[in-house]
């Protein structure tokens, strides 16, 4: 099953087709042609054989006249796969033929010595067609901390954040990231959050969400889940009165609101904690277009445990099936 080292940096180029172009002529001083903007492009290569081979992520350049200028394949590697020497060539050959302009492969490898050991290869291959793949490691993506910087090039922010999760120092890029989401709007800000926090462990992930929470005060959530925070402390504050005039007949009018309005209203913010996560989860595997069947959508929303649903919610981000989410029940 892919995992999330593996998943998000594909969703964020999903997100910001255009970084790619980025990394080849910062990174690697490519010759990058002008080009308007960049958009997604099939992945799917189909071959004549019965059989389809599949990139991790392709994206067109296009120019003002929305004629496609170059192409550019990701693909991101966690391990050595000697395969990938025979079927990058195929990516290429095809998607070249098809749109008749130039295509790179850019190869993003977080571990530094699977992409020396690619090169290695490459270089002494005999007689085989040459690959020249611009291999990405951390050494090209410096951890980007500076909040100004962050806002001014938020999907590199993103990537930079990727590329560190596993080392101490990500936590310090907490607040850069929170400028980086705060500059590109209410819809991507969200996808962004979401990138990140499946994105790094999960002990990284709970402090990145209690960051945006608790220091920056503000959680990038959909307008739907707005709308449901916002009745649960409604009903939460309701209760709260229901009960604290209940028991201030019994312990004293002014004790019993106190303590009835702080039990309600907590009450009301963990079902909508609880009706967050449920909806977030249902969000997150429409995004990925699976098919949801009522009774799985059904376990979802009678759900009530807190612990177990953001479980589910991190296997959405990067389950290769709908069943792979709810496997067991239970949270890992």
């Amino acid at each position: 099953m892919p995992s999330a080292k593996h998943e998000t940096p594909i969703a964020l180029i999903r997100q910001s087709p255009d970084l790619l172009a980025w990394l080849l002529r910062d990174m690697f001083d490519a010759p990058v042609p002008d080009f308007r903007r960049g958009r997604l492009h099939a992945a799917d290569i189909q071959i004549v054989q019965p059989s389809t081979l599949h990139a991790d992520a392709i994206v067109v350049f296009v120019d003002d006249s929305d004629r496609t200028v170059f192409a550019v394949i990701l693909e991101v590697q966690l391990a050595w796969d000697p395969g990938k020497l025979r079927t990058w060539p195929t990516y290429l050959a095809h998607l070249e033929g098809e749109l008749d302009v130039d295509a790179a492969l850019v190869v993003y490898c977080p571990m530094r010595a699977v992409a020396d050991r690619y090169r290695t290869h490459i270089d002494s291959a005999g007689l085989s067609l040459k690959l020249d793949p611009f291999f990405v490691t951390p050494d090209h993506l410096p951890l980007i901390t500076d909040p100004t910087i962050a806002g001014r090039q938020p999907a590199r922010a993103v990537l930079s954040a990727l590329a560190h999760a596993d080392g101490d120092s990500v936590r310090d890029a907490f607040p850069a990231l929170a400028a980086a989401l705060a500059n590109v709007g209410d819809v991507r800000s969200v996808s962004y959050y979401d990138i990140v926090a499946a994105g790094l462990p999960p002990e990284v992930s709970q402090e990145w969400r209690a960051f945006m929470t608790e220091t920056v005060e503000h959680r990038f959530l959909s307008d739907h889940l707005r709308s449901l925070e916002s009745e649960a402390i409604q009903k939460g504050l309701k209760q709260g009165l229901e009960q604290g005039l209940e028991q201030g007949l019994e312990q004293g009018l002014e004790q019993g609101l106190e303590q009835g309005l702080v039990q309600g209203l907590e009450q009301g913010l963990q079902e909508g904690r609880i009706e967050e996560a449920a909806d977030a989860i249902l969000a997150v595997l429409s995004a990925r277009d699976f098919d949801i069947p009522a009774q799985i959508r059904s376990t979802i929303t009678s759900t009530t445990d807190l612990d177990v649903l953001n479980t589910w919610l991190q296997r959405a981000a990067t389950a290769a099936t709908i069943d792979d989410v709810l496997v067991q029940n239970t949270t890992d």
